[in-house]
């Protein structure tokens, strides 16, 4: 079926199109997201996510003859949310790591020293 009538059926509310929607495009999106995020599990979220966010702003769409490409649009920009987000809480942990290790070297020092005033008492 033609995409202006899936969509159209979809303002509607039509269920049936709103599944052949999906299916007609899920694996492909799946595909995009799975290929930018090397983890399937987010992969099928970020699909999911990607057909929720498109249903979401149905009424305001536009049909151009572009649906795919508008799909792909809305996976690549939560795709590159999730790289952001990842890169975040890397450099959360980076810095945590290093206040670790700052926490730990103190600890070291101040160890030294007891042991050494230890050893000059004795």
């Amino acid at each position: 079926m033609d995409d202006f009538l899936l969509i159209l059926k979809m303002k509607q509310g039509n269920e049936d199109a709103f599944d052949k929607f999906v299916r007609k495009y899920y694996s492909q999106i799946l595909q995009y997201c799975r290929y930018h995020c090397f983890d399937m599990e987010y992969a099928e979220d970020l699909t999911q996510e990607t057909f929720l966010k498109f249903i979401g702003n149905l009424k305001s769409y536009h049909h151009m003859g572009k649906t795919k490409n508008y799909l792909y649009t809305i996976a690549g920009n939560l795709c590159k949310n999730n790289v952001k987000k990842k890169k975040d809480v890397l450099a959360e942990q980076e810095v945590l790591e290093q206040k670790i290790g700052f926490s730990n070297a103190i600890e070291r020092t101040e160890t030294k020293i007891y042991i050494e005033q230890a050893l000059e008492e004795l």
